[in-house]
């Protein structure tokens, strides 16, 4: 095994190693790619390849896409993923109904608790942290090596696979993986934690001769690579008097940069705000389209991006610039809210104002009114838009022979081009045409539990269909040629309409158990999903997600009502499959192993970049040093 290493404060040095490096194999021998994402993987073989005219037997993958890839033969009943919050929540649930919890109890119950106990346990899970190296230490470690202790109780009953778990099969089985002992490029792949570095080290050991880039600053992978025989070579830029080039040198380091005058390639501009900030990038992206840079050899590089994206994303629109959004954008999604509306309406008796909010969100789906109380179910299967999950189904369909994962697509299920404004089109119900009056007059208001709610909404809407029959016949015995006739049978109309789609769905939700496994509360939200919304492909990718966790449980119906909420209620909407031809955006992280001709980076006047460090608010950087050193600390 021979590695090599590279660290520059220039990616396009790093790149340049990296193409020379494949450029000197063999025309038959195969290669592995290993970026920091897939996107960088891909980027560089393109690259190659058009230097070299064209190449073959490149595998490319990010550090999960082949650690899921070489733990596959090993999975046997587990599966990778589960939902890290999903089990915190779980946890912090089961420990304080036990009293387990000390330091943390009185703040156990609020709403960012799991959020925050999960993004802790998964650093400690990989670092390879016991639970029982917590129990005797303070009352917080104390706590979080509990809550550690009930994670991994759960994980291995629901055999379930995280992050940690997943590197650490694969790292086991690299002896017989197939890119295994391949020559290999590391493209500035971010080596944080123990379960990656073990399996980077297996891949690299295995490879008769290795490259891996790091870019400068990276300690903890530089130093990891180094423990494993790495020969280490600095690659400096030539000192072409450019301001780019002085501000990678110095702006992280101590030294004081030599007086100079301003080359003009580092430009600071700045706006009123964030939105005026969006809108001055997208007018400084066309003027260097008009000067010959094409799109996708620009980027904006975001340190807050929940600031930022919505903005761009409208700007970019505007401006008629095409874009790419690396790991997509989150937008409020009508499906979602409406879901998640009518799971609020069952934890809350049945209510009817929360029946009336999923109405409200449009999201009815076109039923026939013939077979509208046999409402249909269809049977679709999708997977999470995960990135193991994801090299998984392309490991099965490519039987191993490719690094090319599976089309990420999943259709709607259900389409409808008929007139939006129409009640009832050629026999089948369009839209909740005055519902939610019907809802308010008929005063359905739920109960205090199910059965009481159920049974409300039986009586009330009866009630009314009787009182609107009393009123017709009273009309038509007293003035037949009333006005007010055909307004009652069109009352009637939609009235029947509203008791064949909502008594079903009523029935349905009270006969909900107050708590069930994972999985049996799954089946029903998916089940559910079909029957009730219009287009319920991306809440059933949500519903996949948490799959791995079926046999975790009991959950009431309440505590999965609010693991689901945020995940529904904002739904991620995945970037295109080409990047090409589009403004990339993303994190600096996520820009790790690529080169752009113009990057803006926005938020220096509101002190975004760089960025305050935050000290995990469950485990503080002291504790951390004194239970690992490999933890994090900021």
């Amino acid at each position: 095994m021979a590695i090599r290493l590279i660290s520059s404060t220039s990616a396009g040095a790093r790149l340049g190693a990296a193409v020379e490096f494949l450029s000197d194999r063999g025309v038959a021998e195969e290669a592995l790619i290993v970026g920091a994402s897939r996107g960088a993987a891909d980027d560089l073989a393109r690259q190659l390849a058009r230097r070299v005219g064209a190449t073959f037997g490149l595998a490319r993958f990010s550090l999960t896409e082949l650690a899921a890839r070489a733990a596959v033969s090993r999975l046997a009943a587990r599966a990778p993923g589960g939902d890290p919050e999903a089990v915190a929540a779980r946890a912090v649930f089961d420990a304080r109904a036990s009293g387990e919890l000390d330091y943390f109890a009185p703040v156990a119950a609020m709403p960012g608790f799991a959020r925050a106990l999960a993004r802790t346990l998964h650093e400690l899970r990989l670092a390879g942290v016991d639970a029982a190296r917590l129990l005797d230490d303070v009352p917080a470690a104390a706590d979080i090596g509990r809550l550690l202790a009930r994670v991994e109780d759960q994980l291995a009953r629901a055999s379930v696979l995280d992050r940690a778990g997943l590197f650490r099969l694969a790292a086991d089985a690299c002896a017989g993986f197939r890119w295994a002992g391949l020559p290999t490029v590391f493209l500035d792949v971010p080596l944080d934690s123990r379960a990656e570095r073990a399996f980077a080290s297996a891949i690299l050991s295995r490879a008769p001769r290795a490259l891996a880039t790091v870019p400068d600053g990276d300690d903890r992978a530089r130093d990891a690579l180094l423990e494993m025989g790495a020969g280490q070579g600095i690659v400096e830029e030539p000192d072409t008097g450019a301001d780019l080039s002085h501000l990678r040198r110095y702006v992280f380091t101590n030294e004081r940069p030599p007086v100079r005058s301003r080359a003009g390639d580092v430009v600071l501009f700045s706006a009123p705000g964030e939105g005026r900030e969006a809108v001055e990038i997208v007018r400084r992206v066309l003027d260097e389209a008009q000067r010959g840079v094409p799109f996708d050899e620009m980027a904006v590089l975001l340190r807050a991006p929940q600031h930022y994206l919505g903005l761009l994303e409208h700007a970019c629109a505007r401006g008629g610039v095409p874009v790419y959004f690396d790991r997509g954008t989150s937008r409020p999604d009508p499906a979602g809210r409406a879901f998640v509306a009518l799971l609020s309406s069952a934890v809350e008796g049945l209510s009817a104002r929360r029946f009336d909010e999923y109405l409200s969100l449009g999201q009815v789906p076109p039923i026939d009114n013939a077979a509208m109380d046999n409402a249909p179910r269809v049977d679709a299967t999708v997977r999470p838009r995960d990135e193991a999950f994801g090299s998984l189904t392309a490991f099965a369909a490519e039987g191993e022979d490719q690094g090319e994962p599976a089309a990420d697509a999943v259709p709607d299920i259900r389409e409808d081009d008929a007139d939006p404004d129409g009640a009832v089109v050629a026999g089948t119900l369009r839209s909740p045409w005055k519902w939610e009056e019907l809802i308010v007059e008929s005063a359905v208001i739920g109960g205090r539990t199910r059965a009481e709610g159920r049974e409300r909404w039986r009586r009330r809407l009866a009630g009314l269909e009787a009182d609107y029959r009393f009123r017709l016949d009273e009309l038509r015995r007293e003035e037949p040629e009333s006005p007010r006739i055909p307004r009652f049978e069109r009352e009637l109309a939609n009235l029947r309409h509203l008791r064949q789609f909502a008594l079903p769905i009523i029935e349905e939700l009270a006969g909900w158990p107050v708590a069930s496994t994972w999985g049996a509360w799954l089946d029903r939200f998916g089940a559910l999903a079909l029957r009730v919304l219009k287009r319920p492909a991306r809440v059933l990718e949500t519903l996949a997600g948490l799959r791995p966790m079926a046999a975790v449980g009991p959950v009431t119906l309440d505590e999965a009502r609010d693991v689901l909420h945020d995940r529904l209620v904002a739904l991620d909407w995945n970037p295109p499959a080409r990047r090409y031809g589009r403004v990339f955006v993303g994190t600096p992280h996520q820009a790790r192993g690529r080169t752009f001709r113009v990057v803006f980076v926005p938020g220096l006047a509101e002190r975004v970049v760089p960025q305050r460090p935050r000290e995990d608010p469950l485990l503080l950087d002291e504790r951390r040093r004194q239970i690992d050193e490999e933890l994090l600390r900021q």
